[in-house]
């Protein structure tokens, strides 16, 4: 059995197996909204980086939630996703961990979520 949904391949197609998308808050200091230009700002920046280093993105836009004292925080974020070779991933990926390491203090988060083949890790 093939690993590829088609038999043959359509002609020009390729894999990209690797997925990831990147959690953008619209919030700093856990809870505090930040202005629509900054949300936007944020969301820019990670686009350009993810199409730089694994040539494309895609955004969703959504709401997530989480716990904060008891209560649950609501904000809206922008999910960002790329996909990539294997090769690009190896090459890549220590840039992206640094680079949302750096995104995390600036934006004054307690963690930035990233979500590798369907699973969710916190930065």
């Amino acid at each position: 059995m093939t690993a590829n949904p088609f038999d043959p391949m359509p002609e020009n197609t390729f894999h990209l197996p690797i997925e990831m998308a990147v959690i953008v808050p619209s919030t700093t200091e856990y809870s505090k909204p930040i202005s629509s230009e900054e949300f936007e700002a944020r969301t820019k920046e990670i686009r350009n980086l993810l199409t730089k280093l694994f040539g494309g993105n895609t955004q969703i836009k959504a709401v997530g939630g989480f716990q904060l004292k008891g209560k649950e925080i609501r904000e809206k974020v922008n999910m960002v996703y790329s996909y990539s070779k294997r090769a690009d991933w190896m090459k890549n990926r220590k840039k992206l961990l640094e680079y949302l390491q750096q995104k995390k203090k600036e934006y004054k988060q307690q963690s930035l979520g990233i979500i590798f083949e369907t699973d969710l890790f916190y930065i």
